[in-house]
Formats: C-alpha cells, sequence, structure tokens
C-alpha cells in the first residue's frame, strides 16, 4: 500500500468505504439470513470484498437487533483437515464449556448448549468459517446435518456464514442436500459485484482527482476487484511520486497487449462467452491471426497499436453487454 505521505502528495482523501446499492442489498440479504438461521456461502475471488461485506452485515445486525447473535468463528487456518469435530470443539469453547472427547456425547453437548442459548435464553447464534473453500465435501454435508438437528422441537437452532473463494460452489455441488439448502451470494461482474460502472465509481470514491478520466476508464477494463484496483494504482501513485507529477494519466497505465489480454480474460475458461480469443481481436483489429500472435508474443511492434486499440474496443463490447442484461 502506498504511504500517507504519497497519498497526501496526491489530495486522495482519508479512506472511506465505497458502498454500492448492490453492497447494501446483499448486507440487507445477509442480515435477514443470519436472523432467520439460514446457511449462507459468501462466494468470490480473493480481493472481491467477500470479508469486508460480511463485517458490514455483522454491524448492521449489531446495530439494529436489541439481541445480538453469538458469532462463533472457527479459527483452524488449515482447513482442508477441518473436521466435524473440530466445529463442535469450537462451539463448545466459544459457549464456555470444554468439549467432551468421544464424539457422541460431545455431539449431544453441542446440541445442548446451542438449544439452550436458542430456546431458553432466545438468543441466536452464527456459525462463521472463513476461507471455506478448503473445506471436504463431506465437512459440508456434517454441518447440514448438525444444523437441522433439534432441540425440544425446535431447528434450525444457528445460522451458518461460510466465507469462500469460487471453488466453495463447485464443493457445495458436490453435495447438493448442502447446496440446495443455502443461500448463495456471488460476488462476481456477471451477478453486477464491481461490474465496469461500479469499478469506474469505486476509484473516482477512493482517489479523487488523483487519477484522471481516461486513465481511470482504463483500470476498470484492467482489473476487477478492489484489491486488485488499489494495489495497481498505488503502484502507479508510488512510481509518479517518484518522477514528480501531481496526477495519474492513461499514459502512466501503458502496459503491453499480452498483458491486457492477460488482465481481461483472468478468471475465464476458453468456452466462456466472454473470453478474447485471437480470432475476436484480429476480426476487430482487420488482420490476421498470424499478426496478432507476433504481437502478443512482441515480435511485431508495428501492429501493437492496432491490437491495444481492439483489445479496448473489445473491453467496451463486453461491458456493454453486462449493462444490457442488467
Amino acid at each position: 500500500m502506498a504511504t500517507k505521505r504519497i497519498l497526501n502528495h496526491f489530495g486522495v482523501p482519508e479512506r472511506t468505504t465505497y458502498v454500492s446499492d448492490l453492497f447494501r442489498m446483499y448486507v440487507k440479504d445477509l442480515v435477514n439470513a443470519i436472523r432467520d438461521n439460514h446457511l449462507i456461502a459468501i462466494i468470490g475471488q480473493f480481493g472481491a470484498g467477500k470479508s469486508h461485506l460480511f463485517r458490514h452485515a455483522v454491524k448492521s445486525i449489531s446495530r439494529d437487533s436489541d439481541k445480538t447473535p453469538v458469532f462463533i468463528h472457527v479459527r483452524s487456518k488449515d482447513k482442508e483437515r477441518i473436521r466435524i469435530g473440530h466445529i463442535m470443539s469450537a462451539i463448545c469453547f466459544d459457549l464456555n464449556e470444554s468439549p467432551r472427547r468421544d464424539q457422541e456425547a460431545r455431539a449431544r453437548q453441542v446440541i445442548r448448549l446451542l438449544g439452550e442459548k436458542h430456546v431458553v435464553q432466545k438468543k441466536q447464534v452464527c456459525i462463521v468459517i472463513e476461507n471455506a473453500h478448503g473445506l471436504h465435501a463431506n465437512t459440508l454435508m456434517a454441518i447440514k446435518d448438525l444444523r437441522e438437528d433439534e432441540f425440544a422441537g425446535h431447528s434450525p437452532l444457528f445460522s451458518v456464514v461460510l466465507v469462500g473463494q469460487e471453488p466453495l460452489k463447485n464443493k457445495l455441488s458436490l453435495r447438493r442436500e448442502v447446496l440446495y439448502r443455502s443461500n448463495l451470494l456471488e460476488l462476481n461482474d456477471s451477478n453486477g459485484w464491481m461490474n465496469f460502472d461500479d469499478r469506474i465509481r469505486y476509484v473516482k470514491h477512493v482517489y479523487g482527482d488523483a487519477i484522471t478520466a481516461t486513465a481511470i476508464k482504463r483500470i476498470a477494463h484492467l482489473w476487477k476487484v478492489p484489491l486488485e484496483l488499489d494495489y495497481n494504482i498505488e503502484r502507479k501513485l508510488e512510481d509518479a511520486f517518484k518522477a514528480g507529477f501531481e496526477q495519474i494519466t492513461e499514459q502512466a497505465f501503458q502496459i503491453t497487449p499480452q498483458e491486457m489480454l492477460d488482465s481481461l480474460n483472468a478468471g475465464l475458461s476458453t468456452k466462456d462467452a466472454n473470453y478474447i480469443s485471437f480470432s475476436k481481436i484480429a476480426d476487430k483489429a482487420a488482420i490476421g491471426k498470424t499478426t496478432v500472435s507476433d504481437v502478443l508474443s512482441g515480435h511485431n511492434t508495428k501492429k501493437a497499436s492496432a491490437v491495444s486499440v481492439a483489445l479496448e474496443k473489445l473491453a467496451e463490447d463486453r461491458t456493454d453487454k453486462v449493462r444490457k442484461v442488467a
């Protein structure tokens, strides 16, 4: 991250949270799901804002409710090795009892503790697991089974929030009994999360007049999530500061055609409709595929400008398509 001295040089305001309409809607969805004891999966690539969204929901539910839920965070870092026994132990610890060693005794202990909290004390409990894409599919199934256990005729006794990257959805799909009982909040461009227009608003909100409008537009084409945006922008701020500039222009974000193509195709399979192939570039630039290949490999610099322009036009076309769908 750029130092405060560099940010001050460019007149970047104190860091404030950018909140989009979709962000607000997802916070409400998450709060309602927690209150209703649902199983929720927040899914998105690293840096998309999953943990930030969850923290906002926690603040919201704590502010709006007289009875703030008990949030139990499963702390183990090695998610691949986590089994239901570890989760039950975390529940016992956070509800102030030492977990029983015998698995059956511990299961009964957990149901009693959760039941007393939910039914007797009228207090909600929410189990939170971050980096949940590392969980085994069988562990997800066991979480579902535990959540459906009863106490004095009441079920479910708690909500679950799983926070993870895209593989989490695949693992949920392996256990459809879990998938069909889950609320999915998918933080990706196709769902409107940090779409092109939102990325422009984000950069303007965070960096103010430090970046020109044309540069912001290029940035919004290249990077999709806050972490990527901040990392790449602040590297440029450091370079511009050392060079004595007062503002970031489009020229500061000059990248090779190959770097631009890699950025635009990041996370897409070749079968994805949005994937930009050599053929699409060639058609848009009105040149041959072999020429495109030579440009991308660095063997033809004369046509590099034509390929770069074609890539920006293809990025514009993709954005327009997303807007129409939305």
